[in-house]
């Protein structure tokens, strides 16, 4: 709760300096920019029933919040118009038990990386430095590092191997671009992804396949301090 005050004050503070020293002139484009900042993700996730025996009906799974350094490179074709890719280190997520095995705890731990395209429009400026974008793309979700816990390896009833699927979707942001100087900028904004994949658990053991879809589809804020070149 805190951080979540600290940023929302930060925001607000600069956007109110932005509005009240209106700084020179940005560079005329064609142009590059890079950036790099922080993004919240929270996942408005679904999941289908872990098939297979030994679990009962009406099981799921879900996906936790988190929290990660991004960068991005875009390419300024002109005042408008934008290419922009983000890349960011591997993001780690927890599985846990949800629907009919709500409550018994963590599942497993994956690494995904989230490398997104997007093409921006930026509309005519609020203020002399202050202007709002939108953008959509594609963005591509690889994962790896999945992580079985006890937990799962005593419900399925041995050491489970995970697979996930990679995935391919849309996504789409929205912010403010604040100019801070001529070449230094702030990005404030929201970003959604479509990721859906689906999770494979083998267990060895015992010769079980077991397949869980999951739809996962993170959205959240970012804040990302950039420079134009």
């Amino acid at each position: 709760m805190v951080k979540t005050h600290i940023k929302h004050s930060f925001i607000a503070a600069t956007i109110l300096v932005s509005v009240v020293c209106p700084v020179s002139a940005q560079l005329s484009a064609p142009y590059w920019t890079a950036d790099i900042g922080f993004v919240d993700l929270t996942p408005d996730d679904k999941s289908g029933e872990i098939s297979g025996p030994g679990l009962p009906p009406g099981n799921g799974v879900s996906v936790s919040s988190a929290s990660s350094i991004v960068g991005s490179i875009a390419y300024v074709y002109s005042n408008n118009i934008s290419f922009q890719v983000y890349i960011a280190p591997p993001i780690g997520f927890e599985v846990n038990a949800a629907g009919s095995l709500q409550g018994v705890g963590q599942l497993a731990h994956v690494d995904a990386l989230l490398p997104t395209v997007l093409v921006n429009y930026t509309f005519e400026p609020i203020f002399d430095s202050v202007k709002t974008f939108v953008g959509l793309g594609l963005n591509y979700s690889t994962f790896f590092s999945e992580m079985p816990t006890p937990i799962l390896n005593g419900a399925l009833g041995g050491e489970t191997h995970i697979t996930l699927e990679d995935s391919l979707g849309l996504a789409f942001q929205a912010g403010l671009g604040i100019d801070l100087s001529d070449k230094w900028y702030l990005n404030v904004g929201y970003i959604w992804i479509d990721v859906d994949t689906t999770a494979q658990l083998t267990t060895a053991a015992i010769g079980t396949v077991r397949n869980v879809d999951v739809d996962i589809d993170p959205s959240g804020g970012y804040m990302r301090l950039g420079y134009r070149f």
